[in-house]
């Protein structure tokens, strides 16, 4: 199972798969859960995640996904995130905005990804009592 929690500065929002069509107005492929720029502008390549999605359904790697698909499509320009819940591991990249952030240096989807093991992000660190 997997949550989209969407936020505001008083309410939250919670879809799952069952009904994140509802948020994203997207096509639903099975066992992928994502959300492309819905409330942003779109583009003349308004279609392109999810045609790719679609054409690599079954096959689809938290690797290929953070990798290849964001650049492909444009789609990502504050961040992307992937997380692959069969390897245990998180992707992001962040974009990059002139300081007063009106204007992109470079896009999330144009920027490096890092990734990282999610056991190693959500075990707690031991602590020792110190007298």
């Amino acid at each position: 199972e997997f949550d989209v929690v969407g936020y505001a500065w008083k309410q939250t929002k919670t879809w799952t798969n069952a009904d994140i069509a509802n948020l994203t107005n997207q096509t639903h492929i099975k066992d992928v859960t994502y959300v492309d720029m819905h409330v942003q502008p779109r583009s003349q390549h308004e279609d392109d995640l999810s045609q790719a999605l679609e054409a690599q359904a079954g096959k689809i790697t938290g690797d290929w996904m953070a990798s290849y698909v964001p650049h492909a499509t444009g789609s990502g320009d504050v961040h992307h995130m992937v997380v692959d819940h069969g390897l245990k591991k998180f992707y992001v990249a962040m974009g990059t905005t002139t300081p007063n952030g009106t204007t992109f240096i470079r896009k999330a989807c144009d920027a490096p990804v890092v990734s990282f093991d999610l056991d190693e992000l959500w075990t707690m660190p031991t602590t020792s009592v110190l007298v």
